[in-house]
């Protein structure tokens, strides 16, 4: 059987995509690949949507809604197969998609979901007598609350010593606390066997980095870090690390808590706010604590644990997490830059040649289904003109043509909806592109031109939406040096910020991507960030800049 890949930085298989049988795609790329190649839904016959509550992903949800949509009211509409955990309003996601709802409330491996309780004095909650190191929790399967006395899971020790039978998932609310909580559990563990294979591949996998470094000195003894400042690489080897069992603990920020498979006995949840002070949602809880009790070797149940320090927390947490739904799922889809990528999406690949079709399939979105179709007619007569404004808008900034109410892309808006890129991303791109002429010369240094188009991609809202602008100068020699650097050189840049915070950062960015392509090693970057961000800038900002080069021969 055939299989490929097919995701904004995987394009070798696009040309040939209806050869294989199973296609494994982001959100973004599919839909980017049915406007650009409207056909291939013919070729599609079973679409199986992994993470589903992610419609409500105020960063992800619009391009999911579009697409799903897209095969919902699709005459040649594939089988859709949705999943998701963590979806409080099924019922209404199911009326959307025009499915059968099929629910479970039973695991195969039973997950006690409660909170263990630190304080010292002694309270009663939920007919129980609760003492310091009990765990009171919520049997998922049955619902029957009860308590694993002196359960003993209150500091590092502790969790260490039961590490040795019963592997751990502990999630913190920081890349750094993941670090030192890790360095903290390795130190109250003995060396573990099979680590030398562990180093090995860390060596072969990667050049060396400071998280290389601090992962051989915690895996030595069985523990390991898991965030999205490591290397692809680096997380991969510590997942199978822990699946077979070499690693014990992994110490981790939220990017294990959904889509991989790491099943553990135990999920540790150490903080229930971010580091910002907000609670996290109970959504995330529940994707997290979900990570306990999977299918694997003999166990019976997994743990969920929660700490209180007293009995008003306990009440809370109780009440916030442990027996509370997830949010419900809210479309993302009207809101206006959501709404302009909509358009010239359907406009392009031809879905939508009318207004009238473009209100129509607005109405067939969550979106419409949810609240366009109970909204009063004021609501609905303001929604149907802010449409006609936000098409009006692109007409006027030359990505759309309407004569006599048909609705045809421009080449500039053909191209941008073919790159994924908002009207927003490419009105930056296009006035960048107009005076592209004035600094480009025969005799012009390579790196020069580099560092102009990469820092024209900075400025893109899409590279702020994907998380692919570094934080500004902690210092003030360096915030001094960048600034002076703007002003002697701003006139050779094609797009000037309006924000000088955004100025600083999109100079940092692209400054560090520029060394990173002349070779820097990872470790000479950390100033900037850790080394699975500058990965991952590199490729969002690597994206944006195949954009400007096809947008590049618009006419404008």
């Amino acid at each position: 059987m055939g299989v490929a890949i097919s995701t904004h930085d995987r394009a070798e298989f696009d040309e040939n995509l209806t050869d294989y049988q199973v296609i494994v795609s982001t959100y973004e790329k599919l839909n980017a690949l049915l406007v650009r190649r409207p056909q291939l839904l013919t070729d599609l016959g079973v679409v199986v949507v992994d993470e589903l509550q992610n419609v409500g992903e105020w960063n992800r949800g619009a391009t999911l809604e579009a697409l799903l949509t897209r095969l919902v009211v699709s005459s040649e509409r594939p089988q859709i197969v949705a999943l998701s955990a963590t979806i409080s309003n099924p019922i209404e996601v199911a009326r959307w998609l025009k499915a059968e709802l099929a629910t479970t409330d039973k695991r195969d491996v039973d997950l006690r979901e409660g909170i263990l309780y630190r304080g010292e004095d002694r309270v009663k909650f939920n007919g129980f007598e609760v003492s310091g190191g009990d765990f009171l929790y919520k049997d998922f399967n049955s619902g029957t609350i009860s308590v694993e006395k002196s359960l003993n899971l209150n500091t590092l020790q502790e969790l260490g010593e039961i590490a040795t039978t019963e592997q751990l998932l502990v999630f913190t609310d920081t890349q750094k606390h993941a670090e030192d909580t890790a360095r903290l559990l390795a130190s109250f563990r003995p060396s573990s066997a099979g680590v030398n294979d562990i180093m090995r591949s860390l060596e072969g996998a990667v050049e060396p980095t400071p998280s290389t470094r601090r992962l051989k000195e915690t895996i030595e003894n069985g523990v390991a870090f898991h965030h999205a400042g490591l290397l692809p690489e680096e997380r991969e080897i510590v997942e199978q690390s822990f699946q077979d069992g070499i690693v014990r603990i992994i110490c981790a920020t939220t990017t294990l808590a959904a889509g991989i498979n790491t099943p553990a006995k135990n999920v540790i949840i150490v903080d229930y706010q971010t580091y910002e002070g907000r609670s996290i949602r109970t959504r995330d809880y529940k994707n997290m604590s979900g990570r306990a009790g999977r299918i694997r070797e003999a166990d019976n149940f997994g743990r969920s644990v929660l700490f209180a320090s007293n009995e008003r927390e306990l009440q809370m947490l109780w009440r916030e997490y442990v027996t509370a739904k997830p949010e419900f799922i809210e479309s993302q889809i009207r809101k206006p830059e959501s709404l302009g990528k909509l358009i010239m999406g359907l406009a392009c690949s031809g879905v939508c040649p009318t207004t009238d079709d473009l209100l129509r399939f607005i109405k067939s979105t969550f979106f419409g289904v949810t609240y366009y179709d109970s909204g009063s007619k004021e609501f609905k007569g303001l929604f149907d003109e802010s449409l006609r404004i936000r098409v009006n808008e692109l007409v006027k900034s030359g990505f759309l043509v309407v004569r006599n109410e048909e609705i045809k892309p421009t080449d500039f808006g053909k191209r941008c909806a073919d790159e994924m890129l908002s009207p927003e991303t490419g009105l930056v791109f296009r006035e960048a592109l107009d005076k592209l002429h004035t600094i480009v010369s025969p005799g012009m240094d390579f790196s020069q031109f580099a560092e102009r188009v990469i820092h024209i991609a900075c400025c893109s809202e899409q590279a702020a939406e994907n998380g692919a602008l570094v934080f500004p100068p902690r210092s003030e020699a360096e915030r001094k040096e960048l600034e002076d650097y703007w002003e002697y050189n701003r006139n050779s840049f094609l797009y000037h910020p309006s924000d000088p915070t955004k100025i600083l950062r999109t100079l940092r960015t692209t400054r560090m991507l520029m060394r990173w392509i002349e070779g820097i090693p990872y470790n000479e970057l950390s100033s900037y960030a850790r080394q699975g961000v500058v990965r991952k800038d590199a490729e969002v900002i690597s994206w944006l800049v195949k954009g400007i080069s096809n947008c590049g021969s618009s006419p404008f």
